[in-house]
């Protein structure tokens, strides 16, 4: 299998790097059964956070996240069939075979991917077995005759794991069906390399591709994800799986990339998760002493909730002094509202800076003016 392609790094870029990937614990990249290789996000099948089973649906491996025992998918065809959830999971198979984990032959020894589950063999073998041997599938996998066929390597897309069906198109069947009707119907710029290097992977149920992404982007979702499982926050599959297919699509080197979610193309809950991400991010390795030196302070790394704002302090000797005053004083507080009532500390000073920017010709710049 081939790794992913990691662009090389600034001595700042790959200092930070390094300092997230070990901040991710082996645990719970043993729980995701991540691969840096490999690059696939795998969500458990049962965890309290982050657990995806399967869904009941004959065939079907796709998780559901919310609302068992059908994944999404199924969940709209049982709606529409009118059925009790029994009758349907009786009586239903998977419906949609493009997303259906790819296998290999099942003759022993044939490297080449399986035409179709149904199938269970290669396209070469299915022939040999339908049309020339005209045999059952037993027969056909303990039959002298058939041999075992070397692979045609990996598809050309970055994000995907599958493998090519023929040696004439570089791509698994799936993406060279993408390709074509790209083509036809006048989506595809002509740039291929492009799209093999944004385009999205085929999606499994439990996994989320972060194949083609750079080594510190995967670094941040990933450290990410761990925070928020560790919060007892989940992290949907579907939202991760968007934003991945977007950063990749963006060519984003690193999350800070996406300074506007919304006007970067993501919707919804998927926003505020780059924004929760992002200041997550921010405190990583973030001392005290380096946020007392912001105009805007992250109180998490103080140990309180929410924010504390200096920015309409306008002048400047007045603002750092507030500044000096209240990293003396926050440590000091104890409880949940110490940072409601530093904030209103400093709003009491935002009204002193009206006061002098309205009454004082220098604006109460001018130290030297005041007494």
């Amino acid at each position: 299998m081939s790794a992913i392609p990691l662009p090389v790094q600034p001595l700042a870029a790959a200092v930070r790097t390094e300092e997230l990937v070990e901040a991710l614990d082996s645990e719970f990249l043993e729980l995701i059964s991540w691969d840096w290789e490999l690059g696939i996000f795998v969500y458990p099948l049962d965890h309290p956070v982050i657990g995806m089973p399967e869904c009941q649906v004959r065939g079907c491996d796709k998780g559901y996240e919310s609302r068992g025992p059908l994944c999404s998918g199924c969940r709209i065809r049982w709606n529409k069939s009118g059925l009790s959830v029994e009758d349907f999971l009786g009586t239903q198979e998977r419906y949609n075979v493009v997303h259906v984990r790819q296998e290999l032959c099942q003759l022993p020894g044939c490297k080449r991917p399986w035409r179709s589950p149904t199938a269970a063999l290669c396209q070469n073998h299915h022939y040999q077995r339908k049309h020339r041997l005209k045999i059952s599938l037993e027969e056909f996998l303990v039959h002298p005759v058939p041999q075992q066929l070397p692979g045609h390597g990996d598809c050309g897309v970055t994000a995907c794991l599958r493998q090519r069906v023929t040696p004439s198109t570089p791509y698994c069947d799936a993406h060279r069906q993408k390709l074509s009707k790209a083509k036809l119907v006048g989506t595809f710029d002509g740039d291929e390399e492009l799209w093999r290097l944004t385009t999205p992977p085929i999606h499994m149920g439990r996994e989320v591709s972060m194949r083609g992404l750079p080594r510190r982007l995967i670094a941040e979702l990933l450290y990410c994800v761990q925070q928020r499982t560790a919060n007892g926050v989940r992290t949907v599959g579907h939202n991760l799986r968007a934003i991945c297919e977007r950063l990749r699509l963006m060519r984003c080197e690193t999350l800070d990339g996406v300074e506007d979610p919304e006007a970067a193309g993501l919707r919804a809950h998927n926003v505020s998760l780059v924004t929760a991400m992002r200041r997550t991010l921010r405190r990583l390795g973030t001392t005290p002493e380096e946020e007392s030196r912001r105009d805007v302070w992250d109180l998490a790394i103080f140990g309180f909730s929410g924010t504390a704002d200096f920015t309409e302090i306008r002048q400047d000797v007045l603002r750092e002094a507030v500044r000096i005053w209240a990293a003396d004083d926050l440590p000091r507080r104890r409880g949940k509202r110490g940072g409601r009532t530093l904030q209103r500390q400093i709003d009491a000073m935002v009204e002193l800076s009206k006061s002098l920017r309205l009454q004082r010709e220098d604006g109460g710049q001018i130290v030297a003016l005041l007494d």
